[in-house]
């Protein structure tokens, strides 16, 4: 990069995450863009795909590839490395499974300078979960997001008020006085939305053209669109983006299949009672959308995140009120990188902690024990997993007074049962476990223990321990599986 080089009019930030095809499709969509001053920030949340390859052969000198060295979980932590090491005045945001019509940028910068206000916010058209694929478009149901009552932004309009942050064209400054995007393990609902609402509590202007100009294909409607790594929906609609009239189209199969249009084609705006209400809770610092959550949809803090990850098909770890696991979590998912061939020791001091990612006890000389129902270990391959492999462990079983077998059930990924073990108090065992590659998320390998009796030397009389104890792990050799796994 040059010495000093010159400042773009705009900067494209995209948070992205292993589906470097929905991801090839967005930059293209920047890339047609009318408005061509601007530099785009592509930042991996530790991206283990070829991302980093195919934004390299795109070879735009406009693009930068920023991958992180840990994995948030999430777009805000990317999000904000991206407005930081963002140049331009003026942000964009991107997100990696949507495309831009080619007049975004230049629609959203003209209305931007022409009204003077803060962030401008276009209207996306949402290719809905219930449109059959492939998609056509006599067949294809479209919901419109972000359209403004005489041109503003309310948060008394509940669903009708969400306005993806791909809509959003926002001074950088205003970004920075406010702090940046939220952790989703700390809102209640969207960090977008949650974001939209702080700069309208803070008196920021913002403004809304009514400009169809966005197209989302919402990988949160999607089961797995994470575990494969196609994107035929973003692909297909990459080919319409140059047809002048593919905006009136999606906006015509929008008064045709919208929820929020009635049959005279008039927005549907919530009841006024709940409009009214809405208006107070904002008056009074209370996002309106964190009560619709909680009540209608049962979400807690973190829980939005926690279940968009489960639908996605990535690992859905929530953190709790208690700091502690979520802290251990963290650690774990940081430094699990693991090879095939692996000894891995769980003894104290010899490296095995860090697949530990929870439902266990701090190791001791003889390993680590499980500590509760449930018990999980992480693994991260560094690239996807291609072939099955085997679990090698040596470990034993608590027995403490009563000649009790220990029951345990074993899952992979997203619950993929495995094996049902019984194992014989008090006893030493080496126990192979096959693990099918498709059990895997992206380059990611959970394994998970289900303790069906653990129990306590406390409740049995033997010490102060109140730790629910089941198994205790020693040792784990990884190999590749011999024969396909079942």
């Amino acid at each position: 990069m040059p010495a000093n080089p010159r400042q773009p009019a705009i900067s494209i930030v995209t948070a992205t995450y292993n589906r470097s095809r929905a991801l090839a499709c967005a930059i293209e969509s920047a890339r047609r863009q009318t408005f061509t001053d601007w530099e785009m920030l592509v930042v991996g949340d530790h991206c283990t795909d070829d991302t980093a390859e195919v934004v390299a052969r795109i070879a735009d000198p406009r693009i930068r590839f920023i991958n992180l060295d840990r994995n948030w979980g999430e777009q805000a932590g990317p999000n904000n490395i991206g407005i930081a090491e963002a140049r331009a005045p003026l942000i964009a945001f991107l997100n990696h499974d949507d495309l831009w019509l080619p007049n975004h940028l230049m629609s959203c910068h003209d209305a931007l300078e022409a009204v003077q206000v803060d962030m401008v916010l276009s209207t996306a058209a949402n290719i809905a979960s219930s449109s059959p694929l492939p998609l056509r478009f006599e067949s294809m149901h479209v919901n419109l997001e972000g359209l403004g009552i005489d041109n503003t932004w309310s948060p008394n309009e509940l669903d009708a008020g969400v306005v993806p942050a791909s809509c959003w064209l926002v001074r950088r400054e205003v970004l920075m006085r406010l702090g940046g995007w939220r952790l989703g393990r700390d809102c209640r609902v969207e960090p977008s939305q949650e974001l939209l609402f702080r700069a309208w509590r803070a008196g920021y202007r913002l403004y809304a053209p009514n400009l169809l100009t966005l197209v989302i294909v919402p990988g949160g409607t999607r089961p797995g669109s994470y575990l494969h790594g196609g994107a035929p929906e973003q692909e297909w609609l990459l080919e319409q983006l140059d047809n002048p009239a593919f905006g009136a189209e999606l906006a015509a199969r929008a008064l045709n299949t919208n929820p929020s249009f009635n049959t005279r084609s008039r927005w549907r705006r919530p009841r006024w009672w709940a409009r009214k209400l809405a208006g107070v809770l904002a008056w009074l610092g209370i996002n309106p959308r964190e009560l619709d959550f909680r009540l209608r949809r049962g979400f807690g803090r973190g829980d939005y995140l926690a279940y968009l990850r489960s639908v996605c098909g990535l690992l859905a770890h929530r953190p709790g009120r208690d700091p502690g696991p979520d802290l251990r979590f963290d650690m774990v998912r940081r430094s699990c990188r693991v090879e095939i061939g692996a000894d891995i020791d769980f003894r104290a001091g010899c490296g095995g902690a860090r697949f530990l990612a929870s439902g266990w006890s701090g190791t001791e000389n003889i390993g680590v024990w499980s500590d509760g129902p449930i018990a999980e270990l992480m693994f991260d391959f560094g690239s996807p997993l291609t072939d099955d492999v085997a679990f090698d462990f040596s470990l034993h079983a608590f027995h403490g007074t009563e000649e009790t077998t220990r029951r345990v059930e074993i899952a992979a990924g997203r619950d993929v049962s495995l094996e049902l073990w019984e194992l014989a108090p008090g006893n030493s065992f080496h126990r192979r476990l096959l693990v099918p590659a498709s059990a895997a998320i992206g380059s990611l390998l959970l394994i998970r223990f289900r303790f069906l009796n653990p129990a306590s030397p406390d409740s049995l009389g033997l010490s102060g321990d109140r730790r629910e104890l089941a198994i205790c792990l020693v040792r784990l050799r990884i190999e590749a599986a011999v024969g396909k796994v079942q």
